[in-house]
């Protein structure tokens, strides 16, 4: 498992989470294994875990560190937070076999570690219609229809 990505530049934390919920890193064959092999990750031996942690630790550093409040008393928390909603809605996006799913479970985990982040939304980042309307649990009901 790589760990060589520098997650110590500074202000890193939103050129980050932009990244990491990109359509772009979404349909990258080569996904990161933060992505690819958390299933196997827990299931391996302590060293493959210490690995895997030591990644998440960078990640959840960057943002503790350049995140608007850094060094407050919820940083941690929020940082936290922040990585398990990149990793988890970019898993959850490459599991689904609809597109427009894909890209709705995507966006809405972007939006999501963006304002728990307290980092601007901006309308052009996120795909969908300013005007669409998110029904049963979240899911657009064309997108319903396709699963």
């Amino acid at each position: 498992m790589a760990d060589s990505y520098d997650f110590d530049s500074a202000h890193r934390a939103e050129p980050v989470i932009r990244a990491y919920l990109s359509r772009k890193h979404a349909e990258n064959e080569r996904i990161c294994p933060m992505v690819a092999l958390p299933s196997d990750v827990s299931r391996s031996d302590p060293a493959v875990k210490r690995r895997f942690e030591r990644v998440l630790l960078g990640k959840v550093a960057c943002f503790e560190r350049d995140l608007p409040g850094a060094g407050d008393e919820n940083g941690a928390s929020r940082a936290s937070a922040i990585a398990g909603l990149c990793i988890g809605g970019m898993i959850v996006a490459r599991c689904v076999k609809n597109p427009e799913l894909a890209t709705l479970l995507r966006e809405s985990a972007l939006e999501g570690a963006l304002t728990l982040g307290g980092l601007p939304i901006a309308p052009k980042t996120l795909a969908r219609e300013p005007d669409t309307k998110r029904r049963a649990r979240g899911i657009p009901r064309q997108a319903r229809e396709r699963t």
